[in-house]
């Protein structure tokens, strides 16, 4: 067997939104500086105990910029300003957001291991669903939540030193001093995120990159019609958008900002959410940049493969590739999206040690197949990139992901046949690199844009931002405003452009904060005619998020998913391209109160249909052994799966298909697969229900008890869904 290694980068995407009310100088979210207490740092620190492993960090000024404020300005967020109220001091209101938010963490990892804070979360939870009454919480219960919600943020690196360990040791019964002591102790940690990112920098250990200023996606960006080649059927924006200065100003300052707080050159870049086009390569190229990073689709659809190509087609994803223009190169890294979302998705359940002989042996399994498959030529030019966010996975790991941490780099440190590498470093070890042609754009999300454009409610911030933007470039035009007025306007536009607004229009993703960031984006285009002494538009008061379901309450499939029945959000884009039927918001003038059926998800891949059942209070609570849970399919052909609630909660795995002949219905001999731990799924083979290739399926969800219904859901109509050929993410569906 050959000696040579295989080289591996992992590449930590760092990324928190700017969420700022410039009007109260305050942060919305706690986001920086809580990931900075827990992640940021120990990310970095970590690697002082394994000086052989190499890593790429991606830091996005928009992040860098707000960890400055907090240091240098003593900022605050909504948090921490209520967090330092004493309880006597809360009005009625605070003292009810405390309680919605002071429990936003991992419930296993970060309330659980805490005796008083679990106290504290369970006497919130006596009644689930309900809010917990003010008065059952004392002023010490609430002092004590102020504490514990921040304590339980400090990473494992600083828990077992003071003041924190004494804090955690204390247990209850803080004190205003306590408070006191544990944030100008957290300050200290925010303060050293930098310099430490700097230390490592320097000696070598690890590359540092960014993202453009404030996140956008750089392909909309320069050319919002570009969202048509992976999406042929989209519904654009009214105007068409086109503004690649601003995305080339986004570049340029991202450069000029970590240049000047690192100083050192900078060399990558990862584009927000791994979005890539050729013309946002053109603008790397002019600006310095030497290498890029995406997400192995893009590199597939690049060189026209199938999204899952075979194995021995599979192996291209393990190089660099060069895209070059009449102004230059650049390289190009592209994720392994099994090896990324292992790491984000699926390993915070397994034993550490285990978790992290899994992972080498995959990385090895790779580089057999690649000397089997190429030879060991190719293998001495492959790299195998690892890219995915660098903070929200390891909440939902034990102790902060340390432990499998701690087991990676030991296994990867002792195995000779892997080498980390920076993708820098790696540029250097060859001189020839395979070219692209071309590159298709699109993001690590379904290789296109769905996320950011195309939904009601995308397009119409994309028209408010066009219209604001058209303001400004006649005010600029006008020679009536000095420069400063201008860059200043400009500045507003470019956090407008982020891509965290559009991740939470729309219906792929939800928030209880939605309007709170639709009031804030708007702010930032009001304050742009604001700063050029004009009236805004009566638009711009105008919310953009709506409940969209009131009147729209299915959204259909947006992709092929394939997810594990086992009942867990066993990764993060497991229902990503599912549809949904939210039962909580129907729209019509009846009310029917749903005490076991939440949300219903829906989704394919080519050969099976798959269906989600979100609770709306956990079914263990539910003492009635009569439930059946029924997915009744009534087109083409009526068959039901059925599944006893009683089973589902003893572990029983195992659903009846039935099938209506004439008035009754029977149970065939097939069985199908489902899991119920935090929610139900389950599957069934589209050929097990007779729905062949552009069959429209039509479904309920449905609750018997003694064999009586109880709940159906939709109450009068059908779900549908139409069985899916291989062309279906190239199109919109519509039944």
């Amino acid at each position: 067997m050959s000696a040579l290694p295989i080289y591996l980068a992992f590449l930590w995407h760092q990324h928190q939104p700017y969420y700022k009310d410039e009007d109260q100088q305050i942060y919305i979210l706690p986001w920086v500086r809580f990931h900075g207490l827990k992640d940021y740092f120990d990310m970095i620190e970590i690697l002082d105990h394994y000086l052989d492993i190499k890593q790429n960090f991606n830091l996005v000024p928009s992040l860098l910029i707000q960890l400055c404020d907090y240091v240098e300005n003593n900022a605050e967020d909504q948090i921490l300003r209520l967090t330092l109220t004493k309880p006597e001091d809360l009005t009625t209101e605070q003292k009810a957001f405390i309680l919605k938010h002071f429990f936003m963490a991992n419930r296993e990892q970060m309330i659980k291991p805490y005796p008083r804070y679990w106290e504290l979360w369970q006497k919130h939870q006596i009644n689930p669903g309900q809010q917990r009454m003010q008065s059952d919480f004392s002023n010490q219960d609430f002092r004590d939540l102020q504490v514990w919600y921040n304590l339980c943020w400090t990473g494992e690196a600083h828990k077992s030193k003071s003041p924190f360990i004494d804090l955690i040791k204390k247990n209850r019964n803080f004190t205003e001093a306590d408070k006191q002591t544990l944030i100008t102790a957290q300050r200290d940690i925010l303060a050293a995120v930098i310099p430490k990112h700097k230390q490592a920098a320097s000696r070598g250990q690890i590359e540092l990159s960014v993202s453009p200023f404030y996140h956008p996606i750089l392909p909309l960006l320069c050319d919002t019609d570009i969202a048509k080649i992976s999406m042929p059927s989209i519904t654009l924006p009214l105007h068409h958008f086109s503004y690649p200065e601003d995305a080339n100003s986004q570049l340029e300052k991202a450069k000029l900002y970590f240049e000047n707080l690192f100083q050192i050159p900078l060399r990558g870049i990862w584009p927000s959410e791994g979005s890539i086009s050729e013309q946002v390569l053109e603008l790397a190229i002019e600006n310095g940049i030497q290498w890029a990073a995406s997400d192995e689709e893009i590199l597939f659809q690049s060189l026209r493969l199938s999204k899952s190509p075979q194995v021995e087609q599979r192996e291209v994803l393990y190089q660099s590739y060069v895209y070059e223009t009449e102004k230059g190169k650049i390289n190009l890294f592209f994720r392994d999206h099994t090896l990324s979302d292992l790491i984000g998705f699926v390993y915070q359940n397994w034993e550490a040690k285990k978790a992290a002989t899994d992972f080498v042996s995959r990385v090895l399994q790779i580089r057999e197949r690649i000397l089997q498959t190429r030879g060991e030529e190719y293998l001495a030019h492959s790299i195998v990139s690892v890219i995915l966010d660098g903070e929200n996975c390891w909440e939902f790991y034990p102790h902060n992901g340390r432990p499998f941490l701690q087991a990676l780099y030991e296994r990867l440190s002792q195995e000779p046949l892997i080498q980390t590498i920076t993708f820098s470093e790696f540029i250097k070890t060859q001189q020839d690199f395979p070219r692209l042609a071309s590159v298709f754009p699109g993001s690590w999300i379904n290789h296109n844009f769905s996320i950011w454009i195309g939904h009601p409610e995308d397009n119409l911030a994309w028209e408010y931002l066009y219209q604001t933007r058209q303001a400004l470039k006649t005010a600029e035009q006008s020679g009536k405003y000095p420069p400063e007025i201008l860059q200043k306007a400009k500045e507003e536009i470019f956090i407008a452009e982020g891509s965290d607004w559009w991740w939470w229009y729309g219906d792929d993703h939800s928030t209880e904060n939605a309007k709170e960031f639709d009031a804030l984006f708007r702010n930032h285009l009001i304050h742009v005619f604001k700063i050029l002494g004009q009236d805004a538009p009566p638009l711009l008061y105008h919310p953009i998020h709506k409940d969209v379901y009131k009147k729209v309450i299915t959204v259909p499939p947006k992709g092929f998913i394939e997810p594990v029945l086992d009942g867990l959000q066993t990764n993060y884009f497991e229902w990503l391209g599912a549809g949904i039927f939210d039962v909580t918001q129907r729209g019509t003038a009846m009310h029917q109160t749903s005490q076991l059926i939440y949300r219903i998800y829906f989704g394919f891949n080519l050969e099976s249909c798959y269906f989600r059942i979100d609770p709306k209070v956990s079914w263990d609570k539910i003492q009635t052994p009569e439930l059946e849970l029924i997915i009744e399919i009534l087109r083409p052909k009526p068959y039901r799966l059925v599944f006893g609630l009683t089973d589902l909660l003893s572990g029983k795995s195992d659903g009846m298909i039935w099938h209506r002949e004439k008035d009754s219905w029977l149970p065939k001999s097939q069985h199908v697969t489902a899991g119920y731990k935090d929610f139900f799924e389950t599957g069934v083979p589209f050929k097990l229900i007779e729905a062949s290739t552009k069959e429209v399926v039509g479904f309920r969800v449905r609750i018997f008890k003694a064999g009586n219904s109880i709940e159906t859901w939709p109450e009068n109509e059908l779900i549908l869904f139409q069985v899916p050929d291989e062309d279906f993410e190239r199109y919109d569906w519509q039944v």
